[in-house]
């Protein structure tokens, strides 16, 4: 396998991050948007229904960046994993605060920092995928052909 084809592999596994943060962005962003003051019931949180719509407002502003970054390849994709990466990270750190701060509660807890859980792993899987595409594959030998 060549570092191209490892390069295709990895841009290819990338494309369909991307399409599980985009579907993944779109459910959560819709749900924020349209049930703000049952997601606050069941977070037991305080915070208002206008930041609870607010962070599914800014989800589904983040959608077509993820969808144009799904349709990208090379130098793009692989920057845009990186930038949105950071941002997923940023998205965990920020869940962790609010947990830590008391913001919610129990289950609410709960289902935070399992959301925060999501969000890490498809910011790991961007930048193990954009690692995985920078790592050159050696070449493979032919042993045969040096028998004889």
């Amino acid at each position: 396998m060549t570092s191209t084809t490892s390069t295709a592999r990895s841009d290819r596994a990338l494309r369909t991050v991307f399409l599980v943060d985009t579907a993944t962005c779109l459910a959560t962003g819709t749900l924020l948007t349209v049930a703000p003051a049952t997601v606050a019931d069941v977070l037991d949180t305080d915070a208002g229904t206008g930041l609870i719509r607010g962070a599914g407002i800014a989800l589904l502003a983040y959608v077509p960046l993820l969808v144009v970054l799904a349709g990208s390849a090379g130098r793009t994709l692989r920057t845009g994993a990186m930038a949105t990466a950071a941002g997923d990270g940023a998205w965990v750190g920020g869940s962790v605060l609010l947990v830590v701060a008391g913001a919610s509660g129990g289950l609410g807890d709960a289902l935070v920092l399992a959301a925060a859980a999501v969000v890490g792993a498809i910011g790991s899987a961007k930048l193990v995928n954009v690692r995985a595409a920078s790592v050159p594959t050696p070449p493979v030998t032919n042993l045969a052909a040096g028998a004889g």
